[in-house]
């Protein structure tokens, strides 16, 4: 039997004692309270559940990946994520999500994009400013000027990319070397890498984060954990960032345009790496060991491992006698 803990009536099974306790009679009541912050609710599981927050207590456990929770709910969505069991289906792009509120927050994108297309051309963007950059494309406005030779541009990425045609004028970080189009790049990589307190580190190579969800990500480089796949091809990725990349490879959109060739690319690092080596011929960055000279200052740190001296262990020889 199963009884009401707010009325004392008992029931001959949990579905029925479930749609009881939903009637209008027990909708209002609460009457267990949390000792710890006073909240209420209409039912003693529901505070059991809650009061795990407060003493950290997770009892139930995942048995693919040994993650707990505090309650049986979430671990059923949780497990969703190794399953693959998406029940929530967007019924305009045929996406699927395990939370309702997932897909909510899903469809509000597609309400976003009605406001969100360029009257020119249609291309559609899942934000305002995006489309307002995007329509200066379609106009003879040219707002932003190269500080070195004065040649404007209708887009910043377009300036950032011409930025590169001038290593010279570029912003370098003193702390560790590395190089940037614009000092407001510069500033927000000494923020983030240099400045304030670096409270998480790795514990397999020591390198340190402000943020835990960059450790979270930089430790499944060392253990090859790769949770984020793509839906088209199963590619898997360590980060949503990098499978956000990855997606553009089969929508087919290449929105980064070379200006000196015309050739585009999906990701702008992209075409970064493309002007570097196919219309710069400046190595301005050179080894203090040998003079060699590199376009960018990734390749010179790789270089620089040959002139660092190897700890070879010495091998031992065991003579074998003969039976």
């Amino acid at each position: 039997m199963f009884p009401c803990d707010q009325c004392e009536k008992t029931f001959s099974s949990k579905a029925g004692l479930v749609s009881h306790q939903r009637q209008a009679l027990h909708k209002d009541k609460k009457p267990f309270s949390c000792e710890h912050c006073g909240k209420s609710f209409a039912r003693a599981p529901a505070l059991e559940i809650h009061c795990r927050i407060h003493t950290g207590e997770k009892p139930y456990v995942c048995d693919f990946c040994e993650k707990s929770f505090s309650s049986p709910y979430a671990l059923k969505i949780h497990l969703r994520g190794h399953t693959g069991e998406n029940d929530h289906v967007c019924k305009i792009c045929g996406m699927s999500f395990a939370l309702p509120c997932r897909l909510s927050r899903h469809m509000e994108k597609h309400e976003k994009e009605k406001e969100c297309t360029c009257y020119v051309c249609g291309r559609v963007f899942d934000r305002l400013n995006k489309l307002q950059k995007h329509q200066l494309t379609h106009t003879e406005e040219t707002p932003f000027s190269c500080r070195v030779c004065e040649e404007k541009f209708k887009t910043f990425a377009d300036l950032k990319t011409h930025h590169l045609t001038h290593p010279e004028a570029r912003s370098h970080c003193d702390e560790c070397g590395k190089s940037f189009s614009s000092t407001s790049s510069l500033r927000a990589h000494q923020r983030s890498m240099h400045m304030g307190d670096n409270n998480y580190s790795c514990d397999i190579c020591n390198k340190s984060f402000r943020v835990q969800s960059q450790l979270l990500t930089h430790q499944r480089r060392h253990s090859g954990e790769k949770p984020f796949a793509c839906k088209s091809c199963d590619k898997t990725f360590v980060s949503m960032g990098c499978l956000s990349k990855h997606l553009k490879t089969h929508t087919g959109e290449k929105p980064h345009t070379c200006e000196l060739c015309g050739r585009s690319f999906a990701q702008h690092g992209t075409l970064k790496q493309h002007v570097m080596f196919m219309h710069i011929d400046k190595k301005v960055f050179k080894c203090d060991t040998c003079g060699k000279a590199f376009t960018d200052t990734g390749r010179l740190r790789m270089h620089e491992q040959v002139h660092k001296p190897i700890n070879h262990k010495p091998i031992v020889f065991v003579k074998v006698e003969a039976p």
